[in-house]
Order: structure tokens, then C-alpha cells, then sequence
């Protein structure tokens, strides 16, 4: 990767799952859904939003333990002015 990495979402399987298995498992739906990047020779990175990837991680029984937009949500709490 050109830039630095931000971490969005971070992950986990409390009953310590094999993780090979379980990014297997992650990246399926996303290959199948198409949001893959184009013309890339590995398969690691994807086209995708937090979002989704949410989704199949709830799917898959995994616990969010950090969350980026729920941090930036907390400090900035919408008002109904």
C-alpha cells in the first residue's frame, strides 16, 4: 500500500476460531458480491465499506471491539437543533 493503514473496525473471534478460516470466510461474500479492485494480481484488498463488512462479520458471530465511526459519533453527538 502506497499510504499508511487507518484502521476502521477491528475484530474479533472470542472463541478463537482458526483466522485463516474466518478471513476465508470474509472474503467469499465480498468476492461474490464483486467488490473486488480490478486487475489486481493478490486478492487482499477490497472495494468495500464498513458496512459490509459489519454485516458479514455479525454473521459470522465476531465481536466488534473498536469501531472508528462509533468513537467520532460519541464525540460529536447530533443534537435536534
Amino acid at each position: 500500500m502506497p499510504e499508511r493503514p487507518m484502521f476502521l473496525q477491528i475484530w474479533v473471534d472470542e472463541n478463537n476460531g482458526d483466522l485463516r478460516e474466518i478471513e476465508k470466510k470474509i472474503h467469499a461474500p465480498l468476492r461474490k458480491a464483486g467488490h473486488v479492485i480490478p486487475k489486481r494480481k493478490r486478492k487482499e484488498w477490497f472495494l468495500t465499506n464498513e458496512k459490509v463488512v459489519s454485516l458479514i462479520a455479525n454473521h459470522l458471530g465476531l465481536s466488534c471491539i473498536y469501531d472508528r465511526r462509533r468513537l467520532l459519533d460519541n464525540r460529536n453527538p447530533k443534537t435536534d437543533d
